[in-house]
């Protein structure tokens, strides 16, 4: 089970490991990157879900997810497994 609070973006300078770290525990290709693009993405989904989004952050919302679906798409691919 992978809940969507583990992915609130860690202060900076924070000394205790990110939540996402601690609960996920593994090592993966470009997890810097993922990671980022998942607390983008976790920081506007109230937003998104109950609020009216500018359109700015529409947009910016929309370029994380295609980046995140780009390089997960790109992974499962390299597993032999195709994706939409």
């Amino acid at each position: 089970i992978i809940k969507h609070e583990w992915f609130k973006r860690p202060n900076p300078g924070q000394k205790i490991i990110p939540l996402a770290e601690r609960k996920l525990g593994i090592d993966f290709p470009e997890k810097e990157q993922i990671l980022s693009l998942m607390y983008t993405l976790e920081e506007h989904r109230n937003k998104l879900i109950y609020g009216k989004p500018s359109e700015v952050a529409l947009e910016a919302i929309l370029k994380a997810f295609d980046k995140l679906h780009s390089i997960i798409k790109e992974k499962m691919k390299d597993l032999g497994e195709e994706i939409e």
